[in-house]
């Protein structure tokens, strides 16, 4: 009895033996197809660019440079002339002169069997190549990727400044230049401070779903100033009559004068009676704002006008002044240099260039001063109400509204979280 029970209990652990031992060996042969199967992938991925072998080329880079046309780069690449210009010939119908642009790529594929640069690879953009063919039958083609836009939502809280705290945020610099064009009609924004918020909603193009490709518009924005909210919409009626920015009531945030003749500007001395002259030593009226801005930054005429004068003298150095109707006149002073081809009698539309930031005449250091008349008296343009523009055509105002209802309400929903803390006795950053 006792043999029996002992033979069977063998064989039961006899049969476990096999049956585990089966399963490892499965598992081994599975887990090395596998690895056999991620090896083929990743060799599959790593060897082939744009269709070619690498295992078949070597590569090596040509870097675009100013003044650069696409043959005189490609013949740097020991490409020959003949060959040069006709591919970029052929690659001209993909790519627009302007797309050839200093510091970009191109990468040359030589064939490791003659030596011979083969292939060209220039990649306009991560939506854009164009592969050119540099031996036998010359030929190029574009190879394009799906570009997709997307909204973006995003806010910030004010403790640097309007332009820093943004950047932090991962909106793109070009972005928050046209925020700012956006305001620069209605927001003084040496107003701004701390605790001051933004929250805007704008396009943004990406490709692959991960790789930044650009942005498109700015849909929508508002700007607590004082606990007051600053919206801004914009709206392109179906007529096309209709198409800039404006406000919860549809009311045009462009009016007849910008804020301010720079873009990201700080003001360092307001329009004062009893101003300390820095240079003369003495107190005089400063009749005007200064605003300071790097040496050569642009000047913009802040209103459509006609040039009435323009020139140098010892106290405002190089000048001009701009006549814009039968009430209102605006000057500026201490230029570096004025636009090429200005002179008086020229027409200028309003965000023009009419000069550059400089130090010319009584001035310490660069900045533009602006003047402004109002019926022929200086006064502070600051704090005047100035005219506006033409509102909103009444047959439109409903349609819009309507149409802003759903991206007012996406704003006003959208939390910002508070910032870091913050040492409270650091001053506001200019908003440049």
């Amino acid at each position: 009895m006792n043999k029996k029970v002992l033979k069977r209990t063998a064989l039961l652990l006899l049969f476990l033996f096999a049956l585990i031992s089966f399963k490892l060996i499965i598992t081994k042969i599975s887990n090395s197809e596998d690895t056999e199967l991620e090896e083929e992938i990743a060799e599959e991925a790593e060897i082939f660019f744009h269709g070619l072998s690498l295992s078949d080329y070597d590569t090596a880079t040509v870097t675009v440079r100013t003044g650069d046309i696409l043959p005189k780069a490609l013949a740097r690449a020991n490409i020959a002339a003949a060959t040069a210009q006709r591919v970029s010939l052929l690659a001209m119908d993909y790519l627009r002169p302007v797309e050839i642009v200093p510091g970009q790529a191109i990468r040359i594929f030589v064939s490791r069997a003659d030596s011979l640069p083969t292939y060209a690879v220039y990649e306009v953009n991560p939506a854009k190549k164009v592969v050119m063919r540099l031996t036998d039958s010359l030929y190029a083609y574009q190879e394009l990727k799906q570009v997709v836009t997307s909204q973006r939502t995003i806010g910030a809280i004010i403790q640097s400044s309007l332009y820093q705290d943004l950047v932090d945020q991962g909106v793109p610099a070009t972005v928050v230049v046209r925020l700012a064009d956006l305001y620069s009609w209605s927001i003084d924004f040496f107003k701004i401070q701390p605790n001051d918020s933004i929250k805007l909603i704008y396009e943004q193009q990406m490709v692959d779903d991960s790789i930044p490709m650009g942005t498109g518009k700015i849909l929508a924005a508002v700007l607590f100033h004082k606990n007051k909210p600053h919206y801004g919409f914009y709206y392109r009626s179906a007529d096309g009559a209709i198409d800039g920015y404006y406000n919860e009531q549809a009311e045009a945030l462009k009016s007849f004068f910008l804020k301010a003749p720079l873009n990201f500007f700080r003001i360092t001395s307001r329009y004062n009676l009893r101003r300390f002259h820095p240079v003369l030593k003495t107190t005089r009226p400063h009749l005007g704002t200064d605003y300071a801005a790097p040496h050569g930054t642009p000047i913009m005429t802040t209103a459509d006008g006609i040039i009435e004068a323009m020139g140098y003298t010892a106290g405002n150095g190089n000048y001009v002044k701009v006549k814009h109707n039968k009430t209102y006149s605006t000057q500026y002073l201490h230029m570096s240099r004025f636009k090429a081809g200005l002179r008086v009698g020229s027409r200028v539309k309003q965000g023009d260039i009419i000069g550059y930031v400089g130090s010319t005449g009584l001035a310490t250091g660069p900045h533009v001063c602006y003047r402004f008349w109002k019926n022929g008296k200086q006064v502070d343009p600051l704090s005047i109400d100035l005219p506006v523009a033409k509102p909103m055509d009444d047959k439109y105002k409903a349609a819009y509204l309507q149409s802003i209802a759903r991206t007012r309400q996406q704003l006003d929903s959208y939390h910002i979280a508070p910032p870091a803390a913050q040492d409270e006795s650091k001053p506001l950053a200019s908003n440049r």
